[in-house]
This record gives structure tokens, C-alpha cells and sequence, in this order.
């Protein structure tokens, strides 16, 4: 209810973002919710199980677009699985949800 949410920065960036989302599905990622562009406005999107070898894991997208992946998708290791999350350019869209905080650290 709190939420608002704003166009991204230009048209240009939101197509790109939009691109990466659709490629993601294309691949086999599981679209959740969102992935449409108007103008510079890129809905907030989910993307589920989204393959190593696509842009959207692979790059840092910056946009509005969760990928979720649970843990026992990635490997039976956690820190395996933690390793895979930061396996991008610049490891900014990684995140650790768990109900074992030292596992988080």
C-alpha cells in the first residue's frame, strides 16, 4: 500500500531490461509476475529458476526484477549455493534468505 513505484531512468533502459526478461523465459526461467514495458516504465517483476547461462543471471540487470532460486535448485551445499548467487560481474544481486542466520553470514 506504502509502495510506489516510478519509470526507470529512460525508455532505452526499460527495453533493455524487458529484453533480458524475455530472454530469461525463453530460456526456461518461470515468469511469476510482471515483465511488461510502457515507455520507461518496467513492471515489477519475479522471475523463477532462471538458468545460469542467460543475461539475467549472468549481468546485473537495474531494473525492478527479483530472480528466486531455492537453494536445493542450486546444490545440496550451501555454500556452493552461495558461491552460484555471486557468480555475476559484480555479485549486486545476490541475497540470502534463511531461517538459519549463521548460514547468512
Amino acid at each position: 500500500k506504502d509502495t510506489s513505484i516510478r519509470p526507470m531512468i529512460s525508455k532505452s533502459s526499460a527495453a533493455i531490461v524487458e529484453k533480458s526478461v524475455n530472454e530469461a523465459v525463453k530460456a526456461g526461467a518461470k515468469l511469476l509476475v510482471g515483465s511488461k514495458q510502457r515507455g520507461a516504465f518496467m513492471e515489477p517483476t519475479i522471475l523463477e529458476d532462471t538458468p545460469f547461462d542467460t543475461d539475467a543471471r549472468k549481468e546485473e540487470i537495474l531494473g525492478p526484477v527479483i530472480l528466486s532460486t531455492h537453494t536445493s535448485k542450486l546444490s545440496n551445499d550451501f555454500k556452493e549455493a552461495v558461491k552460484e548467487a555471486n557468480n555475476t560481474h559484480y555479485g549486486l544481486q545476490a541475497s540470502v534468505f534463511t531461517h538459519d542466520l549463521n548460514k547468512a553470514f
